[in-house]
């Protein structure tokens, strides 16, 4: 067999594998999304919440949270975010690395009445911040409802 049909064969298998992996993305539909939403819980929907917020992306934070009770909280965290990221390339990327570097630990859960009290540490060089969030159930989703720095 020539160097040509080899070729030939190995890009027609990799296309067949790749097609196959995207119809599996495709075909996993809403269905899936629901069922993970469902399954979520609240220190998922923190976790989540904490991550979308160091990487700037808004808009994924906005899904996981109460927008109307946690508007004051992530307008303040995005004015400071696009601050720091309007100021010279060394000093942005100093600030990108320093978030996301930031290690986030849930410590304690205390779950009443479809209110979710959740603890926990965010720690930089060996520098710890305890703050609390508040999850509620809205619409059978669990929502970031409010993050308190100090405990």
């Amino acid at each position: 067999m020539n160097n040509g049909k080899i070729k030939y064969y190995l890009i027609a298998g990799i296309a067949i594998i790749a097609a196959g992996v995207a119809a599996g993305f495709l075909f996993k539909g809403k269905s899936s999304d629901k069922e993970r939403t469902e399954a979520t819980g609240p220190e998922t929907v923190l976790e989540e919440f904490i991550s979308a917020m160091k990487a700037g992306d808004f808009t994924k934070a906005s899904t996981l949270c109460d927008t109307t009770m946690m508007e004051d909280y992530m307008e303040t965290y995005r004015h400071k975010w696009e601050y720091y990221a309007q100021q010279d390339s060394a000093t942005s990327a100093t600030i990108r690395s320093i978030v996301a570097d930031t290690k986030f630990l849930i410590t304690e859960v205390e779950n009443k009445d479809g209110v979710c009290l959740i603890s926990y540490t965010l720690e930089l060089d060996h520098n710890k911040k305890e703050c609390r969030a508040t999850a509620k159930k809205e619409k059978g989703e669990w929502k970031v409802a409010a993050i308190t720095d100090e405990i």
